[in-house]
């Protein structure tokens, strides 16, 4: 297995990975868990941003190396997932202290991986595959990707393990999105063209995926 237990930056190879398989659940009636902050709670965008709770109170600060781009609260409300922008990601805790960095793991022609929580103690990942001969970028640096590939990453008190989930093959001239993640921890999946891949619809609905 592929352990990245220093919490540094490392560009690996997919072949080098463990990999997970995903099992198709019943999807009916399903609920994604919601990615809103708590209460009161407030991210205030601007210089660097500042995540602060109902009282008005400063829990975490970012600065301009590392601003808060999104901070998304753990399952069971413990742990905070905190996007600082260019890829870079870390956990702290509920009151604010940094606990550990998520590595910056680099693929061949792929995006920067965009994390979110599955559970309290896992998070999954997706990132764009986009030779730029093939697919070149839009205006706004967003990218039409010719593939996606999603990952899990397990946390440990001293780093995590990277997997490499296998995702369902998806309908021709399509590629795999992630659009959010249920209460129970489990993955809704669907296939988009990619020129609709960012924010548009999907062209099917894949389902609702478990991680075995």
């Amino acid at each position: 297995m592929y352990a990245a237990r220093t919490g540094s930056d490392a560009r690996i190879s997919l072949s080098t990975l463990p990999s997970l398989a995903l099992k198709g659940v019943a999807g009916a009636g399903v609920q994604l868990r919601s990615d809103e902050l708590p209460g009161d709670w407030r991210l205030r965008r601007g210089t660097g941003g500042k995540l602060t709770d109902q009282h008005g109170r400063v829990v975490i600060e970012g600065s301009m190396d590392a601003p808060l781009v999104g901070v998304e609260l753990a399952p069971g409300g413990e742990r905070w997932l905190v996007d600082h922008g260019s890829g870079r990601y870390a956990i702290y805790d509920f009151e604010g202290a940094r606990v550990q960095d998520v590595p910056g793991f680099e693929f061949q022609d792929a995006s920067a991986i965009t994390w979110r929580w599955k559970d309290a103690a896992s998070l999954v990942g997706i990132t764009e595959i986009s030779p730029d001969e093939k697919f070149p970028r839009y205006p706004d640096s967003d990218v039409r990707p010719s593939a996606t590939l999603l990952f899990l990453y397990r946390l440990e008190i001293h780093g995590g393990t990277l997997y490499a989930l296998k995702a369902p093959e998806p309908p021709r001239s399509t590629v795999v999105r992630l659009d959010g993640v249920t209460l129970q921890g489990a993955l809704l999946l669907s296939a988009t063209v990619p020129e609709e891949y960012f924010g548009g619809m999907p062209e099917q609905q894949l389902g609702v995926y478990e991680v075995e």
